[in-house]
């Protein structure tokens, strides 16, 4: 398809443009004359291309290009069509109404089977039945006056002509598919069944095409015997037309009598009612006129839509192929997402008609053809259109110097290709890599470097694991001398490949003097064994000497911990007051080194209660809990001292007996409320007369009045008197003193409450209230004077009286009910002692004698 002449063609010169490739498509090789006389038909397959010329000539080139057969001479005049399937090629002459058909053999030898002439017929298509055997055994034409007809070869060179159809409109384009036959007429495609006899469907032109070629165009696309499509292109609209075979049982509203299930499907809608989607984005629509047009890209399954479609544009004097892409990749979609132009070299005042076809078998190629006007003009070329290979993308892109483009497609390449094309992967990684250096552009050189550099090992002939290294130590090191060791070191790769740790400590080192951050940052990524501590560890030193840099201390910190050198870290993490110690300290067990002042100090000046918590937890092996205590209290911190016994008790309390009357003090000075209370409620480890006495120390220094915890002890150690003393006098707690008497039983205590009332009126009143039973209330009514101002006191009195009154009628219902039981008896009594007496053993034998009988008897009524 390429020129193999010394010279490039213009063609050659503008291919490839874009996604697509344009060049002549008859090579040198092989020609018996420079150039294919003018063309007027073409036909493909999937092996060969038939061309028919303007001179009665047909010509035959493989789908390479190369001219394999020349027929001279072969009609008189223009060759009108011409077909091919398989090995068998027919030609129609223009002016003679001849049929010439030929077999091509696997030798290459070519065998005359058919001629045929009609004076009268103006032949327009051909086609070839594709299920006939031996090959060519039936043909179809069209004619321009509507005419479609069938000629079948029977034996000894005899034939029989069928005519299909009588039309008015001019017959073009016919296509053979199994059964069906297929041909554009006028500017609709009509489906007819060959089997049956029957037409099958007529596919109608859209209502309004503006600017259209001469004919639309009837594209075949060859699929199973059960499945036939094609796809008909009006230049705006295209539609594909598909024949189904209904199975057995299966019903459908677009069924034919044949059998036939037809859908048509559109696949470029019109914008609006007279807008075209293709023509209305032109520039001028008065100078622009779409001569052609095939989809580019088609998908088929599972709905039919195109992609992308191709078309031959007049415009302005000038010809040019244009290849519009649809958004969302369908062009059921009403916008365009993507336009390619490709200028021709082809004057359209030269042109009669202009075609495109596409070649059928792998990936999309198209023939594109031009039909002069006159045969003086110039050669008009026959082009092969087809989209650029990944080879020729590279070239372009290596041409253009756009070397990540050529990397990125050389990627997706098969090797084969690649080798021919004389292209290295390996090669063009590198010049990608050094483009990127050479730009200065280091941030995008070092995010590609891994994908890249193992690319380049996997295509190298070396060792990949060598190779990958090689370019890595090269790169670290370019970037090293550059001044910016931080723009490579976070893709450095640490397992594979594992670099030398020399590579590895140059960037370390390079960083701490540079971009401290990003030191800090690859050393919590990478592990300790891809590098050397000690040698890291002394260039952060020195770094350190002429900089104070947070991230230098905390990278020294790391490397510290990764060399056990845990009491230095921990020596730095106190003196820079690091809120890490306690996890360091708990995660290393380091209990043992809090052994001095100073180091307790340091931990609980950054966190008390964070300290306080930790030490608590410390198991008693590794730190005594006395030593502590002690250096709590040497630092003379009782605010630290207290935290860490309070946190010893709430872990353990048994670890801290000793040290309960302390914590007594401490909460009396830092606890907060109900603290105290709990722990005195709580423990037994401690003695109740020291706790009194420390209780009034802290009342002597202001730090509280404590009375409920003195209630508490006072009544632990049996002084009730001086407890209710404490809440009679100092709380002043009237509903406390009543419950406190209640709870002790003593009645001396009601004693002092009535004291109490006696000048104190808010006494007195609860005392009315709720002292029944437990004091005489006469006596309490004995205790108000008329000054004392007592509130409710109207009520009080009334709810007095009312259980004084209540009181003594159950004291009189009471005594009624044990006398009315009194005299009952009395007078039961009485019954028995005048009743007659019998001188019978009324006991039933019980042996008593007759002197005693009635006081017996007695007896026994009285027991029941």
């Amino acid at each position: 398809m390429d020129g193999d002449g010394e010279g490039r063609s213009e063609w050659e010169e503008e291919s490839p443009v874009g996604s697509v490739s344009v060049n002549r498509f008859v090579s040198e090789e092989g020609r018996v004359e420079p150039r294919v006389p003018a063309v007027s038909c073409v036909a493909t397959s999937v092996r060969v291309v038939v061309f028919g010329t303007e001179t009665g000539d047909v010509w035959l080139a493989d789908i390479a290009g190369h001219l394999l057969e020349t027929w001279w001479g072969r009609h008189r005049g223009p060759v009108a069509a011409v077909a091919v399937h398989d090995e068998a090629i027919v030609s129609a002459g223009q002016k003679d109404g001849s049929i010439m058909m030929a077999l091509i053999g696997n030798d290459g030898g070519k065998t005359n089977v058919l001629s045929w002439h009609d004076d009268h017929a103006v032949i327009t298509a051909l086609a070839i039945d594709p299920l006939a055997n031996p090959a060519g055994q039936r043909i179809a034409f069209g004619e321009r006056f509507g005419r479609v007809a069938m000629v079948t070869r029977g034996w000894f060179g005899t034939r029989s002509v069928q005519v299909i159809r009588l039309a008015e409109d001019q017959v073009w384009d016919l296509q053979w598919q199994g059964h069906l036959l297929a041909w554009v007429e006028g500017e609709d495609v009509r489906v007819f069944d060959v089997r049956s006899q029957a037409s099958v469907c007529v596919v109608k032109a859209p209502m309004d095409i503006p600017f259209m070629s001469e004919r639309p165009s009837l594209v075949n696309l060859t699929t199973d015997s059960q499945q036939l499509r094609w796809v008909v292109c009006w230049g705006s609209t295209s539609r594909f037309i598909t024949l189904s075979k209904r199975l057995q049982g299966e019903s459908s509203t677009a069924t034919t009598e044949q059998g036939w299930i037809v859908d048509i499907v559109n696949c470029a809608r019109q914008e609006e009612e007279s807008g075209d989607p293709l023509v209305g984005r032109s520039e001028s629509l008065e100078t622009e006129r779409i001569l052609a047009a095939v989809p580019f890209d088609l998908v088929i399954d599972p709905d039919p839509h195109v992609k992308s479609i191709l078309m031959l544009v007049e415009s302005k004097g000038s010809m040019r192929l244009e290849i519009l892409r649809f958004e969302n990749g369908t062009s059921e979609s009403d916008e365009i997402s993507g336009k390619e132009q490709i200028p021709l070299a082809v004057d359209p005042n030269q042109v009669m008609e202009a075609h495109v076809l596409i070649l059928p078998g792998g990936e999309p190629m198209f023939l594109s053809w031009f039909r002069a006007r006159s045969l003086n003009q110039p050669e008009l070329p026959v082009l092969l259109i087809r989209k650029t290979s990944i080879v020729e993308s590279i070239q372009k892109h290596l041409r253009d110097r756009n070397f990540d483009l050529a990397f990125d497609a050389a990627k997706k390449a098969r090797a084969g290709p690649l080798r021919r094309a004389h292209l290295d992967l390996g090669t063009l990684a590198k010049n990608y890599l050094d483009a990127l250096w050479a730009s200065g552009r280091l941030e995008l050189l070092a995010s590609v470097l891994p994908d890249t550099i193992d690319t380049l090992a996997a295509s190298s002939q070396s060792s990949r694991e060598r190779t990958a290294a090689e370019q890595w130590d090269h790169w670290v090191a370019q970037f090293v001398q550059a001044g910016c060791p931080g723009g490579i070191a976070d893709y450095i790769p640490t397992v594979d490949p594992r670099l030398p740790k020399a590579v590895y400590d140059s960037v370390l080192t390079a960083l701490a003097v540079s971009n401290p951050e990003a030191l800090l940052s690859v050393l919590q990524k990478w592990t300790s064994d891809v590098y050397t501590i000690p040698g890291v560890t002394e260039a952060v030193e020195g770094a350190l000497r002429s900089s104070s840099h947070e991230s230098l201390k905390e990278s020294l910190l790391l490397l510290y911990a990764e060399s056990g050198r845990h009491d230095v870290t921990l020596n730095l993490f106190l003196e820079e007051q690091s809120l890490r110690v306690f996890e360091y300290i708990e995660s290393h067990a380091l209990f043992e080194e809090l052994h001095d002042e100073h180091s307790l100090r340091l931990l609980f000046e950054i966190d008390s209660g964070r300290a306080a918590k930790l030490l608590a937890r410390a198991p008693a092996s590794l730190l005594r809990f006395d030593s502590i205590a002690s250096l709590l209290e040497t630092a003379g911190r009782r605010d630290w001292l207290f935290a860490f016994l309070r946190e010893a008790y709430d872990e353990d309390d048994s670890r801290v007996v000793e040290y309960h009357e302390t914590l007594i003090g401490l909460l009396c000075e830092f606890g907060a409320p109900g603290e105290l209370m709990n722990l005195l409620s709580t423990s037994s480890g401690y003695s109740s007369e020291i706790a009194i006495g420390i209780l009034e120390d802290a009342m002597s220094r202001n730090l509280g009045g404590f009375q409920r915890e003195r209630v508490f002890l006072l009544t632990r150690i049996g002084d009730a008197k001086a407890a209710m003393g404490v809440i009679v006098s100092e709380l002043g707690d009237v509903d406390l003193a009543i419950e406190f008497a209640e709870s002790q039983g003593d009645a001396l205590l009601w004693n002092s409450l009535v004291d109490q009332a006696r000048s104190d009126a808010k006494f007195l009143s609860a005392l009315l209230e709720h002292s029944s039973g437990r004091i005489d209330p006469i006596s309490l009514l004995h205790l108000i004077t008329p000054d004392m101002n007592i509130p409710n006191l109207r009520d009080q009195l009334h709810r007095f009286f009312i259980d004084t009154s209540l009181e003594r009628r159950l004291r009189e219902g009471c005594a009624m009910v044990v006398l009315d039981q009194v005299e009952a008896r009395v007078e039961e009594y009485r019954e028995l002692l005048g009743r007659p007496l019998e001188w019978d053993d009324p006991c039933g034998g019980c042996g008593v004698g007759d002197d005693s009988v009635a006081e017996h008897h007695l007896e026994s009524v009285s027991n029941g």
